[in-house]
């Protein structure tokens, strides 16, 4: 009878079971309401770790877990060492993580993609610290795991905050910071990489 543990849970043993990692299916029918990272994520511990009803909730733990961690390491970074103290301490003790992690929803794991996108957004801007391809691949994957998350409140979002906080700071219009966002994204694109997946596609 419960709509949300046991249904995400099965889909996710259907997928281990069945090997169709694309298509989410319950009873055979196509479950289509959710994106389908936080089945695979499941799986994927199912696969390593076996099927049990602490593996089908260990991703979304270990998501709290480095949400936290994040959130520490951005206040430190924005406010000094106190600062970030203090945001992971908060969040860490929030009922509403406590109570968003007791079932199986993919919240936390969107905050964390989106608060590590806009960080790292932050960190492109900012310039001057190291190169900024390690910044380009975090806030790439950050917005392609938001996402496959929860559809495009994972793009939308960060870039709504990012967009608002340029128009804020006066750098909207700034040709320094979007020469920085697009070389970023230039040298990312011109990963050998990703060129040689291009050229096979």
């Amino acid at each position: 009878m419960d709509d949300v543990d046991a249904v995400q849970a099965q889909i996710a043993r259907n997928m281990l079971a069945s090997g169709d990692w694309v298509t989410a299916r319950l009873n055979g029918v196509a479950y289509l309401e959710k994106a389908p990272f936080i089945y695979w994520m499941m799986a994927v511990s199912y696969r390593v770790l076996g099927v049990h009803d602490w593996a089908a909730r260990l991703p979304l733990a270990l998501a709290a877990v480095l949400l936290c961690w994040v959130s520490y390491r951005f206040g430190r970074w924005g406010f000094g060492e106190k600062a970030g103290l203090y945001v992971g301490l908060a969040l860490a003790t929030a009922a509403g993580l406590f109570l968003f992690t007791r079932i199986l929803i993919p919240d936390a794991t969107l905050t964390l993609a989106i608060t590590a996108a806009i960080w790292a957004w932050l960190r492109l801007l900012e310039g001057r610290e190291e190169p900024p391809r390690a910044w380009s691949v975090v806030l790439g994957a950050c917005l392609g795991t938001g996402l496959l998350l929860k559809g495009l409140i994972g793009v939308v979002f960060p870039a709504m905050a990012g967009l608002l906080y340029m128009a804020v700071t006066r750098q909207l219009f700034s040709a320094r910071s979007w020469a920085i966002v697009s070389l970023s994204v230039w040298r990312l694109m011109d990963n050998p990489l990703i060129s040689r997946s291009r050229c096979s596609a």
